[in-house]
């Protein structure tokens, strides 16, 4: 085998096992959510005490757009400072906008948010509500991570793993079974040959 083409199998075999690598880790880490929400209903899943959102909303752009993943870090003490990006709960929904105003009333403190692009503020809200600060986001990851929540496509991942990894699990086998073909006539074959010489 010349040496290029050793250099294309062994780069093949990197990105492949690179591929298992990442699909393992989403799987993993969509089946840690899932089993999140299905033990605590009413909470936001967290791990390691950030949380993941995707934006569906452009209220954010330029800083924060569609499809980018945010990730969102609850503050322990519950002190939000004014301009800062927060997630916060609304009915169902998870809103992700930026403090413009704190207010104190009656030895409470209520947060006042908007989005960038909005030109009216949101009801003011408490700390307990806050899901948390905007930590960091990575661009366009909000779209691959709903793609990925998609039961079916989350289905689809899992099935091809496991066929995979039965796959591979044949492929060894296969590969033992030829190793030992192939001792076993040559053994035969020194046997025969020893035979012929005495």
């Amino acid at each position: 085998m010349s040496k290029g083409r050793r250099k294309n199998n062994i780069l093949k075999i990197i990105i492949i096992r690179l591929i298992y690598l990442i699909t393992i880790l989403v799987v993993l880490y969509d089946l840690y959510f899932i089993t999140y929400a299905i033990l605590n209903p009413n909470e936001t899943p967290v791990f390691l005490g950030f949380k993941t959102f995707s934006i569906i909303s452009g209220s954010m752009a330029p800083e924060i757009n569609i499809g980018d993943l945010i990730i969102v870090k609850k503050d322990e003490n519950m002190e939000y400072k004014a301009n800062e990006i927060v997630s916060f709960k609304q009915d169902e929904d998870i809103i992700t906008h930026r403090i413009v105003k704190i207010r104190k009333e009656k030895e409470k403190v209520y947060y006042i948010t908007r989005g960038d692009n909005n030109e009216v503020n949101d009801a003011k809200i408490e700390a307990k509500e806050i899901e948390g600060r905007v930590v960091y986001k990575i661009p366009y990851m909000g779209n691959i991570a709903l793609f990925l929540k998609n039961r079916i496509v989350f289905g689809c991942i899992l099935l091809i793993l496991v066929l995979s990894y039965i796959h591979k699990k044949r492929e060894i086998a296969r590969k033992i079974r030829r190793k030992e073909k192939r001792e076993k006539y040559e053994r035969l074959m020194r046997i025969n040959s020893n035979n012929e010489n005495t």
